[in-house]
């Protein structure tokens, strides 16, 4: 099966990891994601409409907080800047950058941690940290 595949590519070497075609495994070995029937309770197809728009109305809420609580920040640089005796315009772009930064760097590790342990727990610790951090800045 490799002498085929060197032979098309012009007897170019294949990685060992590229040369094997992952749609030939078994399908016991593959992942997929199926439900039990039709009528599966755990299928997003058969939720009702009212539990739906519950979760879209949670999620728009949470998007909603996180993002608001940047453009809430920005007109405060100045007093911050008072409260901390600073004049340097590099304070005030930190301020907006390290929030920013800080969005986009827990995107990147809460995305593949939700992959590994599951959207729930992993959205439920987040949303416990937000919650204690709001607290605690109030």
């Amino acid at each position: 099966m490799n002498e085929d595949k060197e032979s098309a590519l012009g007897r170019v070497s294949v990685p060992r990891a590229l040369s094997q075609d992952a749609f030939s495994l078994p399908m016991e070995t593959q992942s997929l994601v199926d439900y039990d029937g039709p009528h599966d309770p755990t299928n997003p197809k058969n939720w009702s409409p009212r539990y739906k728009w519950t979760l879209v109305v949670i999620l728009f809420g949470l998007t909603l907080t996180v993002n608001t609580t940047v453009l809430i920040c920005a007109p405060a640089i100045p007093s911050i800047l008072d409260e901390f005796h600073s004049v340097n315009r590099i304070d005030a772009t930190l301020i907006v950058t390290i929030w920013n930064l800080g969005a986009t760097i827990g995107c990147l590790i809460v995305g593949p941690l939700s992959e590994l342990y599951g959207r729930w727990i992993v959205y439920n610790v987040a949303n416990l940290f937000f919650l204690v951090f709001c607290i605690a800045k109030t």
